[in-house]
């Protein structure tokens, strides 16, 4: 009997254990059936998403969310700013917490909640089913017409899939119908695209997203009552361009405050007679007044063209690499004069123009010679070495100076091989003494071919052996008569006021070298200017003078090691970029621009630029428009060129990685830019955050005294679109 019931146990035991298997088998098999199901379920998804373009218009969706809620935040920031400051001055019990910082919560629900949904039900309606029937996207939330939207977006499938049946309804709490107060709304994005495997060949897919009323999601700020921005070069001054700075056709130009324009490098072609003077500050057709209150600094050239007769420098030094009044190589020049206070220059002062003349009135020092053994140029010694250089030829052109002169070079003759001469100061057509050589020249000497010019020359001849020649030259009764010499170039001439490595000519008459390596008090004079240009157009101003190692090396070596590049990032990044245009009284003005294609134009009363305005696609320029204030108080830092044009008063500071061009036609246009610390503080303030991100200012000193709110620097919402976007059935509607 007891086998029996063991037998049976066991028979028992073996059966539950083979329906145990084959259950567990079998829910193996429904489950991993389920799962391939759910996979092939996505993957299909996915596939007609793909091919329907409703990824595409969910992406669209996306992006315009973003701008409406962005907009949305900015409009019940600006909007309750009085209401909430008004509250915290009345209630503070209500709206502070019990350490004096700001109830976040309870503000945002008391203020701006309520003003942010009306703008985000307004802007949704109004935006949201149009770029998505168009395929477009917000490209400018306050423009009104075509210049809002964006150029269609592409749709990464050949199916040309269209939206023109999408649906848009608002819902209220119990999901009914509604058109106002609405809680979320209910998208159907409907695509019809080519599909040959359909009967019809088209085929429809539809999805359904359900789209959240969120709360304010901004974060204004507490207003701070004072910056102190550092001392660096790239924020003292009106302007700061690594590109070229044109002024052309304007009725008048002012600048009030240091500038630093660096200059395009090799921007010229052709002859080096001409090109070596291109890049840098350049001044065209301009009958009024061309101001500048402060130091004007150019690694380049400065330079008058044409018709620019009252260009002033004042209240500042004029350093530069040259300083060239002329034509361009196939062009004409006259009526052209500059006058400035001081002129520290590392190559040429040269006159080509008729009718035209250059005044420094208290002291001209050209101070580079070929002794710079590390010298960038070392290999163009026609760029490195300093002269004035006369070549106009009508004698109705003049050159003075006062108070002092250096002019530690000579000038070069342009020959297929440069052949520098012994002068300091140059006529055109003098080369002829190099042509002849004479008995006060002594043994050695040959003659030499520089095409087309068969000139002296001799093993080892130095510069001053050829100043002693044309000296010799020029006042030998023999010869003298065949050379230009001029008394349209004057000189301070009284106690060696004048000191020059070469002959010179000055008031008519000849001048030998009077240079002298030995002169101790000229030497450390002369050190200091080259100290001071290094200081100015190397170093942006930087560096102290009294660092001479670093201001010695940066001398000798010619290199430009401070720029709007190097000082800050404006390394192309979207993430970086912001404007913010102020239609208010305050005409403020902040932009942040690291796209180097995207160029910004100023209009100020009857603008006349030269250039089209690019109003679409990712480079779209940004146009500031002052027709009626004509005033503009702003921050401008930008990777792309700055364009200026009609009666329009800057204030503040502009960094540009690119050129500036003051412009307009005809002689229109009254511009003037000048430096405002205050302008730049409160900007700097207001929007301290945005600026960091594009210059390192960590030492800026921000105070905050008492409770007053601003809207935020930063309206960029920090909601995630998943939380607000919620997908609900998509299918097939097309009938196969």
């Amino acid at each position: 009997m007891k086998k029996k019931k063991g037998s049976s146990l066991i028979t028992v035991i073996c059966i539950f254990a083979i329906l145990i298997t084959v259950g567990t088998s079998v829910l193996s098999m429904t489950a991993s059936d389920y799962k391939s199901r759910v996979i092939e379920s996505k993957r299909i998804e996915n596939l007609y998403g793909a091919d329907s373009g409703v990824d595409t218009a969910y992406n669209i969706t996306g992006s315009v969310l973003k701008t409406i809620i962005d907009k949305s935040n900015s409009f019940a920031e600006t909007t309750n700013m009085d209401n909430i400051n008004t509250g915290l001055a009345n209630e503070p019990s209500k709206y502070l917490n019990a350490d004096g910082t700001v109830n976040r919560e309870a503000v945002r629900a008391q203020f701006l909640d309520a003003s942010f949904k009306q703008k985000y039900r307004e802007l949704i309606k109004q935006d949201l089913l149009y770029c998505i029937q168009n395929r477009k996207t917000i490209a400018n939330v306050d423009a009104i017409g075509d210049s809002r939207y964006s150029q269609p977006v592409n749709v990464y499938t050949k199916n040309d899939p269209q939206f023109n049946d999408s649906t848009l309804v608002g819902l209220d709490i119990h999901n009914v119908t509604t058109t106002t107060n609405e809680v979320r709304f209910k998208l159907t994005i409907n695509s019809k695209y080519q599909d040959p495997s359909s009967t019809s060949g088209i085929r429809s897919v539809s999805s359904v997203y359900y789209i959240d009323v969120p709360n304010y999601s901004g974060n204004y700020g507490v207003k701070t009552t004072s910056v102190n921005i550092p001392i660096a070069g790239v924020t003292q001054k009106a302007i700061v361009a690594d590109g070229d700075l044109i002024i052309d056709s304007v009725g008048e130009a002012n600048i009030s405050g240091p500038i630093l324009i660096k200059g395009n490098e090799n921007t010229g072609s052709g002859s080096i007679t001409y090109s070596k003077y291109s890049g840098g500050i350049s001044i065209n057709n301009v009958n009024g007044n061309v101001g500048f209150n402060g130091d004007v600094v150019t690694s380049r050239t400065f330079r008058l063209v044409n018709n620019a007769p009252n260009v002033n420098i004042t209240g500042g030094t004029l350093y530069a690499n040259n300083i060239y009044v002329g034509k361009n190589e196939n062009g004409t020049s006259s009526n052209a004069k500059l006058q400035a206070s001081v002129a520290i220059i590392d190559n040429d002062l040269t006159m080509n123009s008729s009718d035209s003349n250059v005044t420094i009135n208290n002291g001209f020092y050209a101070v580079s010679d070929i002794n710079r053994e590390s010298y960038a140029k070392k290999d163009a010694k026609e760029k490195s070495s300093s002269s004035i250089i006369m070549n106009s030829v009508d004698n109705s052109s003049k050159i003075l100076v006062n108070g002092q002169a250096y002019i530690m070079g000579t000038a070069y003759i342009n020959t297929s091989e440069p052949y520098q001469t012994g002068e300091s100061v140059a006529l055109k057509g003098n080369y002829k003494a190099y042509a002849t050589i004479i008995p006060q020249d002594g043994s050695g000497y040959f003659y030499k071919y520089y095409n087309p010019l068969t000139l002296m020359d001799k093993q080892d001849i130095t510069v001053v052996d050829k100043a002693a020649h044309f000296y010799n030259f020029a006042t030998n009764n023999q010869y003298k008569d065949s050379l230009n010499i001029t008394n349209q170039i004057q000189l301070p001439t009284n106690n060696n006021s004048t000191i020059s490595t070469g002959a010179y000519i000055s008031n008519g008459v000849v001048y030998p070298s009077n240079y002298s390596a030995a002169d101790a008090n000229f030497q450390k004079d002369l050190n200091n200017k080259r100290r001071l240009f290094a200081q100015q157009v190397y170093e942006m101003g930087d560096v102290a003078l009294s660092d001479t190692a670093t201001l010695d090396t940066d001398y000798n070596n010619g290199i430009v090691n401070k720029t709007v590049a190097s000082e800050t990032k404006l390394t192309q990044n979207k993430d970086n970029d912001y404007t913010d245009i102020s239609n208010d009284g305050s005409n403020n003005c902040i932009i942040i621009n690291t796209n180097p294609n995207k160029r910004i134009f100023i209009k100020g009363h009857q603008p006349s630029f030269s250039e089209t305005i690019n109003a679409t696609g990712d480079n779209a320029d940004i146009v500031i428009d002052k027709d009626s204030s004509q005033t503009l108080n702003a921050v401008i830092i930008s990777a792309g060129d700055v364009l200026i044009s009609g009666n329009i008063t800057y204030n503040g500071t502009l960094i540009t990685k690119g050129n500036v061009k003051i412009e307009g036609i005809n002689n229109s246009g009254n511009v003037k830019i000048n430096q405002s610390s205050t302008v730049q503080s409160n900007l700097f303030s207001k929007y301290l955050d945005k600026v960091k991100k594009v210059i390192d200012i960590d030492s800026v000193n921000v105070q905050v005294t008492g409770v007053n709110i601003v809207p935020s620097t930063s309206v960029k919402s920090n909601i995630n679109l998943d939380d607000i976007i919620h997908k609900g059935q998509w299918q097939i509607t097309d009938n196969k």
